[in-house]
């Protein structure tokens, strides 16, 4: 896992299936749960993980508390901080900024803690999975009976991730029912800069009418897809060939979401 020291690997690894990765130390364990906690579940901790501790990591006194948590009702916080505490890996400032973080965890709803998740995996590039989290969001939120807001919000979001995707049909209806449900102006620009990417400037003068945008927004649009081909174009020949190619390199430039 990129960025950790370790003092000690072992030669059989443990699959962390929400990163696709694999982990060989108690300590790349720990980096794990530090940095990733908001797709970290209470079900990541395992009687698998426990016999990994205790059988390939040879930590059994870890492995027994952790087996204790996990059958008698032990909390996230209290799983994730016994597994971090357990290496020298973080210092106490660090270890006490995560005990902030799983403490402030405990106070968010059910969406919101689905709405964090859905933002790391795409952070990650885990789209699938943020579409997944979106949509949990989404259930979340109707049992929560959250505002208009927050539900604009979602499928804005979920247009951006579809944009993502290449997957321009479901991206497009996303952003219309954010505008459906309230008047949203990143929504609104969201469209623009899907039109752009997709070459369908003609429709632009319908579209930007419709949504009231200002000429400032409309050339931010333009501005922000202009770069990305501009960098295109300095990289690549002349020749667009591959228009999908040109999407990914918009995406990657921009931040486009």
């Amino acid at each position: 896992m990129s960025g950790v020291f370790l003092s000690k690997q072992y030669a059989m690894p443990y699959y962390i299936a929400e990163i696709d990765k694999n982990i060989y130390s108690i300590e790349e364990l720990s980096y794990y749960l530090y940095h990733y906690l908001p797709i970290v579940e209470r079900d990541f901790f395992c009687d698998e993980l426990v016999d990994y501790i205790e059988q390939v990591l040879g930590m059994k006194m870890i492995g027994n508390r952790m087996r204790e948590y996990i059958h008698q009702r032990g909390t996230l916080a209290d799983l994730v901080l016994l597994t971090v505490k357990s290496t020298d890996y973080f210092d106490e400032i660090e270890i006490l900024a995560l005990q902030k973080r799983l403490d402030e965890r405990k106070k968010m709803s059910p969406a919101g803690l689905a709405l964090d998740k859905a933002e790391a995996f795409v952070k990650l590039g885990k789209y699938g999975q943020a579409v997944e989290t979106y949509k949990v969001c989404l259930t979340k939120g109707q049992e929560e009976k959250a505002g208009e807001d927050f539900f604009s919000q979602i499928h804005c979001r979920l247009g951006s991730v579809y944009g993502k995707m290449l997957r321009f049909e479901e991206a497009e209806d996303a952003y219309r029912q954010s505008m459906i449900i309230k008047a949203n102006k990143e929504a609104q620009m969201k469209m623009v800069l899907l039109l752009l990417i997709q070459g369908r400037e003609a429709e632009l003068p319908v579209y930007i009418k419709a949504f009231n945008l200002s000429e400032p927004q409309v050339r931010e649009c333009e501005r922000q897809y202009g770069r990305a081909r501009q960098t295109y174009l300095q990289t690549k020949p002349r020749e667009m060939k591959d228009l999908a190619e040109m999407k990914a390199n918009y995406r990657r430039e921009n931040g486009y979401h």
